[in-house]
């Protein structure tokens, strides 16, 4: 089915674009739907050892993002497909059932930029720079100042305009605003960036980042961001994940 356009790992699935014909293709575990379709209709949940065609999504495929048990997609027409797992609202479609076939997420019906899926939790960004976010709202990681969970996509606080790019780690996400990295949800080990480790409900600004970022990954309890050509960590380090030299 290759080559491929661009590549996504789940927990323990993985999900590709092809550059052939531009359709996705997942592989590994389904237990929640993720590979897009049940590959064998005895065992609709079995894993596949190899890529099969996600179906259902009528138009080709600009850019994917695989989370714990779901994955969701951009098409070429701005519009938002989420399928896999669904306990937390994280497929945005106003349910928590789970599905292995795509879902459309009608709040970003042709105004979807690019998305971030996390453990069950997924961000996107808009054509017109917004940021929304629906599943797991635990820690505030929706960014609307609650601690809910939402079947559909919530505005994050103050970023309505101006964003560039948003990534959802396991309990925090971030995103770029106008060249500055803003950070909300958990503040563990201090992964917001803004020298507190306290959660928040609505994005902070990141300490010395004001401006020049271009890329922003949140993960376990960790940051990263690149500002120009200089990589800079912070959050939890106790495996050296800031990669400093130290831990």
């Amino acid at each position: 089915h290759g080559p491929w356009k661009q590549v996504s790992v789940g927990a323990g699935f993985t999900c590709a674009i092809s550059k052939s014909d531009q359709s996705v293709y997942c592989w590994g575990l389904n237990d929640s739907g993720q590979l897009g379709r049940p590959t064998n209709p005895s065992a609709p949940t079995e894993a596949n050892k190899s890529p099969v065609k996600v179906l259902g999504i009528p138009e080709r495929v600009v850019e994917i993002s695989a989370g714990a048990t779901s994955v969701c997609a951009v098409t070429a027409s701005s519009n938002l497909y989420c399928w896999g797992g669904n306990s937390d609202g994280q497929l945005g479609n106003d349910t928590t059932t789970a599905s292995a076939s795509p879902e459309t997420v009608t709040a970003l019906l042709r105004n979807t930029k690019s998305v971030s899926v996390g453990s069950r939790t997924a961000c996107a960004v808009t054509l017109t720079g917004a940021s929304f976010c629906w599943g797991n709202g635990a820690s505030g990681i929706l960014g609307n100042g609650a601690s809910l969970n939402s079947r559909t996509p919530v505005q994050v606080t103050g970023l309505s305009s101006g964003v560039s790019q948003v990534s959802v780690g396991q309990s925090h996400a971030c995103a770029i605003h106008n060249g500055a990295a803003k950070c909300w949800g958990s503040g563990a080990f201090g992964a917001l960036g803004n020298g507190l480790s306290e959660t928040s409900t609505v994005a902070v600004n990141v300490t010395n980042l004001a401006s020049g970022v271009t890329r922003i990954s949140a993960g376990s309890g960790y940051t990263c961001a690149l500002k120009g050509t200089a990589p800079l960590c912070w959050g939890e380090n106790r495996s050296g994940e800031i990669g400093d030299g130290t831990s």
